[in-house]
């Protein structure tokens, strides 16, 4: 235990002073600390004294220890830390923040003007949580006794998503520390010496030349209005805030949506997600309000007549797609589900299809994600990944396999670099668009995913297993590859995470999924996570709707819940539901405008099993509907009992048969025709995400992610 202004507060092993002091709810100024980085002692405004220890310890830095006795308060200190603080705001504008009437001008002063130069707080993005301002109030700062010292730096809006005004910088070393601690990417540094230290890049050179992954991370530690997101930077203080989980990819990271006006207006990660753990990516962070709020929605229900598309009212527009549905019989029915929906929608789309419709085919609409969690059913009786994301941080070694995760799942990024801080190999087989190929132990940029897994393969199979002859068998036919040798003996009684991705769709995707699913047999301490594209993959399966995604090119009518631009050109019915408009409408006889990730309630599932909750944050446009109202209104159109969210339900998860048999690569059947994967690799309902947010546009062509 320790004393804390004379009150017993206990402690962990390892925690400092300042982070003892937290947990108890006892407040000590800081600047420079953050939850998420190791300590740092730069402010200096965390000072404390401790009993029986020489001069004033910073609380960041000092352990804490059994029976130590802490006084953060007293007069001496607090005058200490005026004067510190002082020095600071002396290169800072500070007029607003030791004003008297800072509180009266801000409620009847309100300024709208969208200003880059920030001369007070009325004029800076981060009034509404800025933490300068919530020391100098604690410390009861009102005069700063020196002449500013304005550094008068021109303000850097050339690159996407943020923008960046070092004049209200105080150097305390967070953006440069999450970007190269945390994220392991190391875009930033100080730079210069002295007082003309500055944070910037090398060379001064763009945050595009200079590797940025553009998460945000920066944008989120910083304590003042330095660093600002583009889009979102002028909403104020937000009306609703709500935790949620983001479905723009497999990962399920928890993030903080903020609301204003009925619209959303942020999106920031959430400290303690389970999946993401405080970090986020540049689409989670940036995109979900431009996206959101697009001029592209579908506000109200349409139905085609006399060749065009009408708005009409709901029953209207239900009573027409449950007419032309019967005109079907089931087998010439198919239902493509979103996998961005959430979980109860896929129960209750599931229902549709074999309780009302009698049979009608329903697929998981999403090329990569179908066939890996089919593949996954097929080899060990549950579709979905062998592990969870946790397994990473305890792993030796690291297999990636035909996954760009820089692009497809950047957040993943911070646990690599964990895992690679610890020791363990990381063995990348695939391209990586990552400019910090330092993360990588071995890397075969050029790999045929096959040939290189089953070259490991027949240095890794026992013969002691299950199904060896067959496998052995089968592999014959590989000549084997140089590196495979590296590849075996890195995995070989060790604990070892594969991560495999879209990349392996050209190159034989269900033999390479086997010989992946061989190799966690061969090593027994290896899970197998598949890194799955779109954001409530792993809910929909667990609804009992997975298939390989052959969308039939006989099928007569068709329910699709995205906005899928390749249909078959016989259907003669179709029915959309979806949140934006895209070239399917032009082909759909009845739109159903839907509510998206911010206007939605239920539950998803993380690509390792977590399920969250979604929850809502503003209204949807016009008179658009959540999917789950609309499934159930269809289902009453066609005659059955209405649905609501307590019969979507869903039940457990299948149980996994032990990873025990091995397969011959040729078990799960004939190959898909090669097909590449789309160049953008980020859609949400089908819409591709970048068509609808410029900076992310802006931001995969300079990577040469699309033309």
């Amino acid at each position: 235990m320790i004393t804390i202004d004379g009150k017993v507060v206990p402690f962990r092993p390892g925690q400092t002073v300042l982070e003892a002091a937290t947990e108890a709810g006892i407040y000590i100024p800081t600047l420079c600390s953050h939850p998420h980085l190791p300590p740092f002692g730069a402010c200096r405004l965390c000072l404390v004294q401790i009993e029986n220890v020489r001069g004033l310890p910073p609380a960041c830095t000092t352990p804490a220890a059994d029976d130590m006795v802490v006084r953060t308060d007293t007069e001496d200190i607090q005058r200490l830390r005026r004067s510190i603080l002082r020095l600071i705001l002396s290169e800072h504008p500070n007029s607003c923040i030791v004003c008297g009437e800072r509180e009266l001008c801000e409620k009847y002063n309100v300024c709208p003007t969208k200003a880059g130069r920030v001369t007070g707080c009325n004029l800076c993005p981060a009034k509404e949580r800025c933490e300068l301002r919530r020391v100098a109030d604690y410390l009861k700062v009102d005069d700063v006794g020196y002449l500013l010292d304005y550094h008068n730096y021109p303000l850097e809006r050339d690159d996407p998503f943020f923008e960046r005004d070092y004049n209200v910088c105080i150097l305390c070393g967070r953006c440069v520390r999450v970007c190269e601690e945390i994220r392991g990417v190391g875009a930033i540094a100080f730079t210069k010496r002295g007082h003309g230290t500055k944070v910037g890049t090398s060379f001064g050179i763009s945050h595009l030349d200079g590797g940025c992954q553009f998460c945000g991370a920066c944008v989120d530690v910083c304590p003042t209005g330095a660093l600002s997101a583009r889009a979102t930077k002028w909403h104020g203080k937000p009306e609703k805030k709500a935790r949620t989980a983001c479905t723009l990819c497999g990962v399920g990271c928890a993030i903080e949506l903020q609301g204003r006006w009925d619209r959303v207006m942020d999106a920031i990660p959430h400290m303690d997600g389970p999946t993401n753990q405080g970090q986020g990516c540049v689409l989670g962070r940036f995109c979900i309000p431009p996206l959101f709020n697009s001029k592209d929605r579908l506000k109200y229900p349409l139905v085609r007549k006399e060749g065009s598309l009408v708005p009409v009212d709901w029953d209207e527009a239900i009573a027409e797609a449950a007419k032309g549905l019967k005109r079907y019989e089931p087998g010439d029915v198919d239902i493509l589900v979103s996998p961005n929906v959430t979980n109860e929608t896929a129960r209750m789309l599931h229902r549709l299809s074999k309780d009302i419709l009698g049979g009608a085919r329903i697929e998981l609409d999403s090329q990569f994600d179908s066939l890996a969690l089919a593949a996954s059913r097929s080899l060990t009786g549950c579709a979905g990944s062998t592990g969870e994301l946790s397994a990473i941080d305890r792993a030796d070694a690291v297999l990636v396999v035909g996954a760009d995760i820089c692009l497809t799942h950047p957040v993943l990024r911070v646990r690599l670099n964990r895992a690679r801080a610890r020791g363990a190999k990381i063995i990348w087989l695939g391209p990586t668009r990552d400019p910090n190929d330092r993360l990588v132990d071995i890397l075969v940029p050029e790999a045929n995913y096959l040939e290189v897994l089953a070259g490991t393969l027949k240095r890794l199979a026992s013969s002691a297993k299950e199904g060896f002859d067959a496998l052995s068998g089968s592999l014959d036919g590989f000549t084997g590859f140089k590196g495979a040798a590296d590849i075996s003996e890195a995995l070989r009684g060790k604990r070892a995470v594969a991560l495999v991705g879209r990349g392996i769709m050209p190159h034989r995707p269900k033999a390479t999924l086997t010989a992946l699913w061989d190799i966690l047999v061969s090593t027994e301490n290896t899970s197998g996570l598949l890194l799955l594209i779109e954001g409530n993959s792993q809910g929909i399966c667990d609804a009992g709707i997975v298939g390989e995604n052959d969308v039939r090119r006989d099928a007569k009518a068709l329910y699709v819940t995205s906005s899928r631009a390749e249909m078959p050109e016989g259907a003669e019915f179709v029915v959309l539901q979806a949140p934006f408009s895209s070239k399917l409408v032009e082909r759909a006889d009845v739109v159903f405008p839907s509510l998206g990730l911010p206007e939605e309630s239920g539950t998803t599932t993380s690509m390792d099993g977590h399920v969250q909750e979604v929850r809502p944050v503003s209204k949807g446009p016009g008179m658009a509907l959540a999917d789950a109202e609309i499934v159930s209104r269809l289902v009453a159109g066609l005659g059955g009992k209405k649905l609501d969210m307590t019969t979507a339900q869903l039940g457990p998860r299948p149980v996994r048969q032990p990873l025990s048999r091995l397969y011959p690569l040729g078990v799960l059947g004939p190959e898909p025709s090669a097909s590449p994967a789309p160049a953008s690799p980020n859609f949400y309902r089908g819409t591709d995400i970048a068509e609808k947010v410029a900076d992310l546009t802006v931001y995969y062509r300079y990577r040469g992610v699309i033309p």
